[in-house]
């Protein structure tokens, strides 16, 4: 018995610590415990392991290959409006790359590169299609973007990255760049149109502004030969020539009135007249004779008759002439009556003539004044037209291709490395979780702890492992 259980030498006998109560031993399985189940079974670990991860590594190695290539644009935040200038609103910075970003995965850059590059005839996008051929390129889309990345540059950068995941370097490649130039045709659309539009309703409203200049003009000049213009100021000036006209021949009516109205005998035309003073010496002679002659000489004298004669001559020659003056009085103020008509009728003609000027220039200057409004509109207008055509014909763009996609020279995924990490994780889990399932489930003896902790049995002495025992001669 002592060759077939030999125990352990002094030198290698293992002090034993002692045991420890169940009431104070942790639940659980112990460190030497876990050791021994794994060395028991460390045949199986190895093969589970090496199994699993040549498993794993092969399965990548079947498994299709993936190429992605990246396009990068570059976006700048400005505005093409050639009358408002290329201030961008600062309040819509934020979101202003995250919009471009949704643009680049929508249907208006996405459905243009399916129909440019037939993505509907190739078999890797339309397989499994069973709808309608018009809804086709919405499917291919819908695949599309499962393999499309889009993404803006960190720290707020104003670069965006596509990243196309292809089944071949060529196609991968070609998918991004095709994408970044449509979208790049796309914003210079967006951004050119309404120039061009502002440009078209420009050059309408503008051709409307020359029409109405074209119009006023028409409309001036022929005004101008209806009406042959006369200066206001001429017509003016004869007014007043003929209302001082008037006021002379009033003054001179009321003049021939106060005349008339007078004592004729003492005014000054007879007191003037040569011949009616003539008259009355000559009548002051005679009656002075007749008062000398009346002293010495009766009434029935010839002489006396005779001078009586000569006095009435006189006095009858005195009242004649006198009386002439007083009909000319009446006939000079039945003239300055009829020059005051006559002038008046004058003035009020001219009057009306010079209010109808007045009106007829009134009218000339609200016709001029249409005109120059309308040929300084059209004329402003046409200043600022060039500026408005040049930015409608300028292949004007905030964003540009900053590096066009290359052919991947090894494939996005499946990765090898990864895979064989992955082989390697996998196979170390199941390699050592089996076993130790399968060890408890079924357990056994294998150390001092499965009989101290599992059963509470002390171990007195620990032997080394018992070689096999050769057949004995």
């Amino acid at each position: 018995m002592s060759n077939q259980l030999p125990a352990l030498n002094v030198a290698n006998t293992v002090a034993l610590p002692p045991l420890v109560p169940l009431n104070y031993v942790h639940p659980g399985l112990s460190l030497a415990q876990l050791l021994a189940m794994l060395r028991a079974h460390r045949r199986r670990i190895a093969a589970i392991f090496l199994a699993v991860a040549a498993l794993v590594i092969g399965a990548s190695m079947l498994l299709p290959r993936t190429y992605e290539s990246t396009a990068t644009l570059l976006v700048r935040y400005e505005v093409n409006d050639p009358l408002g200038g290329k201030e961008f609103p600062l309040g819509l910075l934020g979101g202003y790359i995250a919009t471009q970003v949704e643009i680049l995965q929508g249907p208006s850059v996405l459905l243009p590169m399916i129909e440019q590059l037939h993505l509907t005839q190739k078999r890797t996008y339309s397989a499994g299609f069973k709808g309608d051929a018009a809804d086709l390129p919405s499917w291919v889309m819908e695949r599309v973007r499962k393999r499309l990345s889009v993404e803006q540059g960190p720290a707020g950068s104003q670069l965006i990255h596509i990243h196309y995941a292809g089944t071949s370097p060529d196609e991968a490649a070609e998918v991004a760049n095709t994408i970044a130039q449509i979208y790049v045709a796309h914003q210079n659309t967006r951004l050119t149109e309404p120039a061009s539009a502002h440009a078209t309703r420009y050059a309408a409203q503008l051709t409307e502004l020359r029409d109405k200049a074209d119009a006023a003009q028409q409309a001036l000049t022929a005004f101008r030969e209806q009406n042959a213009l006369i200066d206001v100021r001429t017509e003016m000036e004869a007014l007043t020539t003929l209302e001082q006209r008037l006021l002379e021949a009033q003054n001179a009516r009321r003049a021939a009135e106060a005349r008339a109205a007078g004592n004729v005998q003492v005014g000054q035309a007879v007191l003037g007249s040569t011949l009616v003073q003539s008259l009355k010496t000559q009548l002051g002679v005679l009656l002075t004779r007749k008062a000398e002659l009346q002293s010495t000489l009766g009434p029935r004298h010839p002489d006396m008759q005779a001078l009586n004669a000569q006095i009435a001559q006189a006095r009858q020659a005195l009242a004649a002439e006198i009386g002439s003056y007083s009909r000319g009085a009446s006939a000079d103020i039945d003239a300055a009556r009829a020059l005051e008509q006559k002038v008046q009728a004058a003035v009020d003609a001219q009057r009306e003539k010079t209010m109808k000027v007045r009106d007829l220039q009134d009218q000339a200057s609200r016709l001029e004044l249409e005109l120059n409004s309308a040929q300084a509109v059209y004329k402003r207008a046409l200043d600022g037209y060039d500026q408005v055509a040049f930015a409608s014909q300028s292949q004007y763009n905030n964003v540009s291709l900053e590096s066009a996609a290359i052919k991947p020279l090894r494939p996005a995924s499946p990765s090898s490395l990864k895979f064989a990490a992955l082989g390697i994780a996998l196979g170390g889990a199941l390699g050592l979780g089996l076993p130790l399932v399968f060890e408890l489930l079924r357990r056994r003896v294998r150390c001092r702890d499965d009989l101290e902790r599992d059963h509470g049995i002390p171990v007195l002495m620990e032997f080394a492992p018992i070689p096999a025992l050769g057949v004995r001669s």
